[in-house]
């Protein structure tokens, strides 16, 4: 735990000071592992950082009046009220000595270059840098109406959408061309499946084994026949039909309905979801966009400024070095070991 509080106590103190450090060690040979230090125990440069006039030293490093005002002031206003005399305003004085002491002490143990505390100060630094950039240089109320509105009409989509279905799907495949016995005994077949399927309505995953069990729609079948959720025909769904009309009169989920015959065979069909049209109006997200507006530009501000910075930095990477770590735990990918996209479902259009 004392680790923790002194590693703690000198990220903050390095935060005021490694700005300083950089410009003082590439000025001169010392090595950064043996910095140069001062009365105080601390290295030179986490002595700067303050200016104005000197409230208390402590073991020569100061404590200005500035810093001690900045930091009371940020107390609430109940906190103040306990600060009237001279006697109260010493206790504060104190928690900041205190802080002092702590610094120096963890300095005098070689803290001031341990990586975890550098590490620390380098992202308190980063997330100052990245208050100071960019808070006051993109702001939410700057998107304008137009910038969403604009967003609104190119993304339709993502604020309109058609009313959905789910279904899974046993298929008795026949030719559309067949004649009158094939068309006959195929109709028998799915009427038979129909039958055994509602019979086993109240056993789990009844629907799925008689898919993997008579289906012909060898895309989908391993998966119970499930094909997903799609939009109707008439609203640019990518199923035919038949197939589509069947499945968007249907009620109830897990309602089953059939035989329905397309150009395929014909079709058991389970509903297995249900999603409602979806309608928004602008006025209804607009508040949505702003938001995602907002976001996209901060994030391209941020990704510009980091490619400026890498345009103009000396960047050398070891890979093979970085190639020869193993990550513990880290599995390799094998050729194949990827699934294949799935097939698309036999009630398609296309199919």
């Amino acid at each position: 735990m004392l680790k923790k509080a002194l590693l703690v106590a000198m990220g903050l103190m390095l935060i005021v000071g490694l700005t300083a450090a950089c410009s003082q060690q590439s000025g001169s040979g010392d090595s950064p592992s043996k910095p140069q230090t001062g009365a105080s125990g601390l290295p030179d440069w986490m002595l700067t950082g303050g200016s104005g006039e000197v409230l208390a030293t402590v073991n020569g490093s100061p404590i200005y009046l500035d810093d001690y005002k900045d930091r009371m002031e940020k107390q609430s206003p109940y906190i103040r009220a306990r600060y009237a005399d001279l006697e109260k305003k010493k206790e504060f004085l104190d928690n900041m000595v205190r802080f002092e002491l702590l610094a120096q002490a963890a300095a005098a143990r070689g803290y001031a270059n341990d990586p975890e505390v550098i590490r620390s100060a380098k992202q308190v630094m980063t997330q100052k840098l990245m208050r100071e950039e960019f808070e006051n240089k993109v702001r939410r109320e700057d998107i304008t109406d137009d910038e969403m509105r604009k967003y609104y009409e190119e993304h339709q989509s993502e604020y309109n959408k058609p009313a959905m279905r789910r279904a899974s799907h046993i298929l008795v495949k026949v030719d559309e061309a067949a004649g009158p016995k094939a068309e006959k005994e195929a109709r028998q077949k799915a009427l038979k499946i129909l039958k055994e399927a509602k019979g086993k309505e109240k056993e789990p995953n009844s629907f799925r084994k008689l898919a993997a069990k008579y289906s012909n729609d060898d895309s989908n079948k391993n998966r119970g026949g499930d094909l997903g959720y799609f939009a109707s025909t008439e609203d640019g769904g990518p199923m035919v039909k038949e197939f589509s009309e069947a499945v968007f009169k249907m009620g109830k989920i897990n309602d089953l309905t059939g035989p329905v015959r397309s150009k395929f065979g014909f079709h058991i069909i389970r509903l297995t979801g249900k999603r409602d049209k979806i309608e928004r109006s602008f006025e209804q997200v607009k508040g949505q966009i702003q938001h995602r507006l907002f976001k996209d530009k901060r994030t391209k501000m941020f990704d510009d400024f980091i490619d400026g910075l890498k345009e103009k930095a000396a960047i050398d990477v070891k890979e093979a070095t970085l190639d020869a770590y193993v990550v513990p735990g880290s599995k390799p990918a094998r050729p194949g070991e990827e699934e294949a996209e799935e097939a698309d479902a036999v009630p398609a259009k296309g199919n």
